[in-house]
Order: C-alpha cells, then structure tokens, then sequence
C-alpha cells in the first residue's frame, strides 16, 4: 500500500475530530540547520567544481532516504549537479506518520529550504548563483510555501529568524506531483492555497492527471494565478499516471502500482534540461 496515500485523508480526519495539527515549534534558524546539517546527504559528480547544486526535498514516505532518491541524485550528479539531500525527519525525531499527521506542515518545513539554501551558499564546492530546489508530494510543497514566506517580508512558521538572503540564493525549482489542499474546517495546511508567492523564480511542475493524493486541480489554480501575474512557471500535464509515478518501489521495498516507466522517462528528461538552462 502506498502509504503517502494518508497524507490529506489522516490529517483531513485529525481535523474533522477536533484535533488540530500543532502549532509550529519556535526554534531560530541556526537551531534548524543544527538539526538538520548532520544527516544532510551530500553528493558531487566527477570533478574539482564549484558544481551547480540541486537541495532534494523527501515526501511523506516512512523513511526520507530510500533507492529512489539513491537514483535521483545519481541521475543529477551524472548530469553535473551535486545535490544536497534535506532529511526533515531525523533531527527533529520525526518519522513519515507523523508527517502524515499533520506535525510537520509545509509552512514550518519551508524553514528547511531557507536554511539549506544559506548553508549551500558558505559551500565553496557550490556555484553560486546556480542552486535549485526539487521537491515531492509535501516537499513539492514546501518549496512553494518557503515561496510565499519568503523573507524579509515573511518568514516560515515558527522561524524566529532568518539568513539575510532569504530566498534569493534559489535560482529555480521543480515540483514533482506537489501536494496541494485548501483549507480544512478552516484550518490552513499550506500557505500557497490562497497567498501569493513573494519570490520571483523560475518553476517547472509536474501534474499527474491521475493523482489520487492531491489535488491537481487546487495545483493548477496556484500555478495558474501566478502565471497570470507573470511569474515564470511552467507546469506539465501528465495525463493517465498517478502520485509517485516515477517510483518503481516504495520506501519498504514494495512495487508502486502507480510507476510509469515512460512518464519518468519524460519528467527527468524535462527536469534535467530545466535545470541546466537554468542553473548555468
């Protein structure tokens, strides 16, 4: 059983009974990278570098670091990008289900983004200037609520700080199947629902036409209100595949019924040159 699939139902029931996620923990943003800079997994292509660099960001699976991001970011450092790999579960004692539930939402996991981006940026191995972001499911999310906290105008929640560039360090994003959500009985599960991104990057995003996780159509709605203002998104529909559909196993080494071998095919090709055009 996919079990990213009880992301919005678990959370959707938590609320429903009365039990609301909890408020964001105030931490400051050294205390983040504190947690989180001794589980980041870093890896480099061939080379002396500086490299143009990718920060990895998990979904809600029970284990952050499974064979499919092993593949992810060998396909990007075969491609010349180092990546930086963010587990938002070790160092705050998390796991999957309490994601799932509602613990760690995107608007205070966006303090993961703003912090990795400020770390990367004192790397002397990354170029600067060239640093993306790519993101899955709730990942795919927090990317696009770290948009809408972008500081100096806001900062994630939570956050009693923030590192003096903000989110201007990220030069692009990609967004594989996003988990997108209104608001439920009136309690707000992500930011970039009803509030305008304060950043201004480049975005590709990739909407499975079949998703049964998120809500592809509140996905197409934030996309297409930005767009409209002239943000530089571009978004691809991926008609008759689902959540995941470039996962071929699980986090617990089981088949994912959704994995579609020509669609990844596509996606990472679509990916890799976005990325290259504009992480140069």
């Amino acid at each position: 059983m996919n079990r990213i699939v009880s992301v919005l139902g678990l959370i959707t029931a938590l609320v429903l009974m009365g039990c609301t996620p909890p408020k964001a923990v105030l931490k400051s943003s050294s205390q983040v990278l504190g947690e989180l800079e001794p589980h980041f997994r870093v890896n480099k292509p061939i080379g002396a570098g500086p490299f143009p660099t990718v920060i990895v960001l998990h979904g809600a699976s029970d284990s952050a670091w499974y064979d499919h991001f092993e593949n992810v970011t060998a396909k990007l450092n075969t491609a010349g990008f180092a990546t930086v790999f963010v587990d938002s579960y070790k160092g705050r004692g998390l796991s999957g289900q309490s994601l799932r539930g509602g613990t760690l939402l995107p608007p205070e996991r966006a303090s993961d983004l703003l912090v990795t981006l400020d770390w990367a940026t004192r790397q002397s191995w990354v170029k600067q200037a060239s640093i993306g972001a790519l993101g899955y499911s709730h990942g795919a999310a927090t990317i696009m609520d770290a948009l809408v906290l972008a500081p100096p105008l806001k900062k994630p929640d939570g956050l009693t700080d923030a590192p003096p560039k903000g989110m201007s360090p990220l030069s692009a994003a990609v967004l594989f199947y996003p988990w997108c959500s209104d608001d439920v009985v009136g309690i707000e599960l992500t930011k970039s629902y009803d509030e305008d991104w304060s950043a201004d990057v480049p975005l590709l995003a990739f909407l499975p036409g079949n998703d049964t996780i998120s809500d592809m159509k509140i996905c197409t709605n934030i996309l297409s209100r930005h767009q409209a203002k002239g943000l530089p998104i571009t978004s691809i529909d991926l008609p008759g595949v689902g959540h995941t559909f470039d996962q071929k196993t699980d986090d617990h080494g089981n088949p994912q019924s959704t994995y579609d071998s020509r669609a990844t095919q596509r996606a990472y090709g679509e990916a890799i040159k976005f990325l290259k055009s504009n992480l140069n």
